[in-house]
């Protein structure tokens, strides 16, 4: 019999065959799970008998659609599937380590499954200082992880890396939902000043496909203490890299453009007929809270420079500026 772990992450009560060790543990006798996570066969086929499959080419990958089932296929490290937001199957490639799958079912999969439940969900990484978070958002190599990283080690908590997962019961203000101090960082940022004071490697290393560079999680190793299951959610930074640093607050228009842009799944929302009512729910949050751009150099040695500039955002999240500044570019240097 298979050994199963239980973890609570996004407000999700989840029970594993797969060891997740980057997320947080939970007892088994806490109820069902939401979610569970097994091994099994997922065929690479139709999803149902003389169905010709709705397929989404990804790179070498094939996702497989259906309302309530996606599979991914023609990955080398295996097939996956995703039913209903309740369950996520792998059939693992012969050889094919518990480290490999691991990056699979923490980002891509789980991020299908929240998409199921109904959740919105952002891609970015989540931190929080003096009980408000703030979420970061970028593309891929934008350096999310990396700057949460540096906020961690002035004293910021790890909420969340990869989703940025809105709590669909929060009607007041909007509020981030809790799911990992983990991060996943190439070690060039894990080493760079002041990250390892507060990280601690987690788990084994993965190749990113965005990079090209080996990436591990590493583990926010902040003094243990009591988890609320969401955070309000301050404001959001939309990062991308460029020669210099600056910042400019975005207009709602321009703030929406950015929240849907950096959607998890895009493609899939659009594949599913998903994306109209997203674009409502982000039109609707870009209301409640400030978004800015902030543009970061490459220089490694800036980012304690830079975290202590967004520490200045999220304050000035808490004192909204008058509307005359809203777009109006700020060097952060």
């Amino acid at each position: 019999m298979a050994t199963i772990t239980h973890h609570l992450a996004y407000g999700l009560r989840i029970a594993s065959e797969l060891a997740l060790p980057e997320l947080p543990p939970a007892a088994a006798d806490e109820g069902p799970p939401d979610l569970r996570v097994a091994f099994g066969c997922v065929p690479q086929g139709p999803l149902t008998a003389g169905a010709p499959p709705s397929a989404l080419a990804l790179g070498v990958q094939r996702l497989v659609l259906g309302p309530d089932d996606v599979r991914y296929v023609g990955d080398p490290v295996g097939r996956f599937a995703v039913r209903g937001g309740a369950e996520i199957i792998i059939d693992r490639a012969p050889g094919v380590s518990d480290d490999a799958l691991r990056p699979y079912v923490l980002s891509r999969l789980l991020g299908v499954a929240l998409i199921q439940r109904g959740q919105l969900v952002l891609h970015g990484s989540v931190v929080a200082e003096d009980g408000r978070a703030l979420g970061l958002l970028g593309a891929s190599g934008a350096g999310k992880s990396t700057l949460a990283a540096a906020l961690a080690a002035r004293g910021w908590t790890v909420l969340a890396d990869e989703h940025v997962v809105l709590d669909p019961t929060a009607t007041d203000e909007p509020r981030v939902l809790f799911a990992s101090r983990c991060l996943k960082l190439v070690d060039a940022s894990a080493r760079a000043t002041g990250l390892l004071d507060s990280l601690s490697q987690a788990t084994g290393s993965v190749l990113s496909q965005a990079t090209g560079s080996v990436e591990r999680y590493y583990r926010h190793a902040a003094p243990a203490a009591p988890w609320a299951t969401a955070l309000p959610l301050a404001g959001l930074c939309v990062l991308s890299r460029g020669t210099h640093e600056s910042s400019a607050r975005l207009s709602p228009r321009d703030a929406l453009l950015a929240c849907v842009a950096h959607s998890y799944g895009a493609p899939l929302l659009d594949a599913l007929g998903l994306q109209e009512d997203h674009f409502q729910r982000c039109a609707t949050l870009v209301t409640q809270l400030e978004v800015h751009a902030l543009t970061r150099a490459d220089d490694l040695g800036r980012l304690p420079g830079l975290a202590e500039r967004v520490t200045r955002l999220l304050a000035r999240a808490a004192a909204p500026q008058p509307e005359e500044a809203v777009g109006a570019p700020r060097p952060l240097c």
